[in-house]
């Protein structure tokens, strides 16, 4: 096993510092979800975290729950990236095979006389 050792002015670095917006919501969840697994490591089995996000920002007629539901999924994919070794990589693999299995597919069903 490796053992990572981290400064403690690297981790508290920008802490209740104000920062220019994400430019994305996929950008806002990946920030959000880093942190929170900077945190996590750092706070202990006792610790507590809340992430506010704030939807009354931007288009009126997309719903505050269609936004948080899709802000969610994406914090809870790049929180579990962040704190499960190997998952992101594991992920990647799985659609590359998808991904070539359609290709598969896709040519046996032009040339079905081929197989």
């Amino acid at each position: 096993p490796t053992t990572t050792t981290t400064n403690d002015d690297e981790i508290t670095s920008g802490f209740g510092t104000p920062t220019d917006l994400p430019d994305s919501l996929d950008d806002a969840a990946t920030i959000a979800g880093e942190a929170t697994a900077k945190f996590a490591a750092m706070g202990g089995s006792l610790a507590r975290c809340r992430v506010d996000f704030d939807t009354s920002v931007g288009d009126e007629t997309y719903t505050t729950l269609k936004s948080s539901t899709e802000f969610m999924q994406k914090f809870v994919t790049a929180l579990s990236y962040s704190m499960i070794p190997g998952m992101q990589e594991m992920r990647q693999g799985e659609m590359m095979a998808l991904v070539q299995a359609k290709a598969e597919l896709t040519q046996m069903m032009a040339n079905p006389g081929a197989a």
